[in-house]
């Protein structure tokens, strides 16, 4: 997955657990892979305010996505990332989801990184 070397460079400590308020979705279908979409997602973390930090997710070769619905506020409990590649599923590596939650995306690709 593109990224994670980076981001644990930045930050050793850094878990999934610990992001928890979603802060922007933006899905695109215009560049779509393969006739399917892409979708970047932004993470806070826990104590992002003090830091204005985070984690942004960007999928390409979106399959399937799940929202909740969606209020003022938008939050996970607890993210998972799963490599589905020997499940061989056509057109799917990764299922990312809030395990416990409703927020699910099946993808081709997955890039990860930090932002302030």
């Amino acid at each position: 997955m593109a990224g994670v070397d980076v981001v644990l460079r930045k930050s050793p400590e850094f878990d999934l657990y610990g992001l928890r308020q979603v802060t922007a979705i933006k899905w695109d279908a215009s560049r779509a892979v393969e006739g399917a979409p892409e979708l970047s997602v932004r993470f806070a973390g826990e104590g992002a305010a003090e830091n204005r930090g985070g984690l942004e997710m960007h999928c390409t070769g979106v399959r399937q996505l799940k929202i909740p619905q969606l209020s003022p506020h938008f939050w996970v409990s607890e993210l998972e990332i799963e490599d589905l590649f020997q499940a061989q599923l056509e057109g799917v590596r990764y299922r990312v989801r809030d395990f416990g939650g409703e927020f699910e995306v099946l993808c081709w690709d997955l890039a990860v990184g930090t932002f302030r």
